[in-house]
């Protein structure tokens, strides 16, 4: 999920038939709209040369009419792959300006890690990336942590990695702005929200952290 213009949009992986979906919240009717993802999906594993067991968005991010779609590549071939195109708020796209930027992610004790979730600051798309014992797009395996790091969007390389967890699967990322609950920032410093996925269909409670990174 992430804010386009006034909306709020929610996008499925795609990784199945019933996760090629779309809802955008507005904000200020707080009408829900609802988007067949087919055609993007179809556009961008086409680009990307991703079968059905590869293709797996699990972070989304816009701004001034471009939007970053993250590939997950916890499939057989592991294509962690940010893809960018020119689109608007309601997801129309124009299929000419999709751009594939294929990532090579460090593993976790030696399992391969894949993007879980990405968010712009400046000139960065910071993400989330997660490592699992099993190599399926939709299939849960054991987790074996996550860590914190961008991607430079002049240079497309990759920034420091900061390991956050050996064993949480955390999959929610967003910038946690200056507020009562976090106070001004220090020079250099990043304020982030994580969410964590229990992976457990038992356990409903989902929790929160915040951190903060230094350059």
């Amino acid at each position: 999920m992430c804010p386009a213009g006034d909306g709020l949009v929610a996008v499925g992986s795609g990784s199945t038939a019933n996760r090629r979906k779309a809802f955008i919240y507005h904000k200020r009717s707080h009408r829900v709209q609802f988007i067949a993802l087919d055609s993007l999906y179809r556009a961008l594993a086409v680009k990307g040369g991703l079968d059905g067991e590869n293709f797996n968005i699990e972070g989304i991010a816009f701004r001034e009419g471009t939007w970053y779609f993250l590939n997950r590549g916890n499939g057989p071939l592991r294509q962690n792959i940010v893809f960018t195109f020119k689109g608007d708020t309601a997801l129309g796209f124009d299929q000419k300006t999709i751009e594939v930027h294929r990532t090579s992610l460090p593993p976790i004790e030696g399992y391969p890690s894949g993007f879980s979730d990405g968010v712009l600051s400046g000139n960065r798309l910071w993400f989330l990336a997660t490592a699992e014992d099993k190599a399926s797009n939709f299939e849960d395996g054991a987790n074996k942590g996550s860590f914190l790091s961008y991607l430079d969007l002049d240079s497309w390389s990759l920034g420091p990695v900061r390991r956050l967890s050996d064993q949480k699967k955390l999959e929610g990322l967003t910038v946690y702005k200056d507020s009562i609950f976090a106070p001004q920032a220090k020079s250099g410093q990043m304020n982030f929200l994580f969410c964590e996925d229990p992976d457990d269909v038992s356990n409903m409670i989902c929790p929160i952290y915040q951190f903060a990174a230094v350059d």
